[in-house]
This record gives structure tokens, C-alpha cells and sequence, in this order.
């Protein structure tokens, strides 16, 4: 399946997580935030959250700054 993340097309298994995906991507989870069409993901929810093809996610990392 292809899943669309922060504008750039990815091949996932049929069967992939939020958490597969951060795992391809190599993505820490600390100060990460995940929202799958939209709707924002508990973090608790990244392992069982099934994606399917065409979803759309947007991931945001928490930065220092002022």
C-alpha cells in the first residue's frame, strides 16, 4: 500500500502501523506527534493504529525556540 507522509509517498506493508512507519522512517517518538487524515493519534495508539492505502499523515516534532 502507499501512505503519504509530510508530502512524500511511501510503500508500506498492508498490514502497517503508525509505528511501522515511524520505524521505516527511522523517527524517534519522544516530542513526536502523529495525525493519520487529519485526526490527531495517542501515542499509545501508534502500535495498533492500522493505516490503509491512501491515508495521509503528518508528523510534528516538538522543537525548542523562541
Amino acid at each position: 500500500m502507499h501512505v503519504v507522509i509530510n508530502d512524500q509517498k511511501y510503500a508500506l506493508a498492508e498490514e502497517a502501523t503508525v509505528k511501522d512507519a515511524l520505524q521505516l522512517l527511522n523517527m524517534t517518538e519522544e516530542g513526536l506527534a502523529v495525525a493519520v487524515n487529519y485526526a490527531v493519534i495517542p501515542k499509545n495508539n501508534w502500535p495498533v493504529h492500522a493505516l490503509s492505502d491512501g491515508d495521509v499523515v503528518m508528523l510534528v516534532m516538538a522543537t525548542q525556540g523562541g
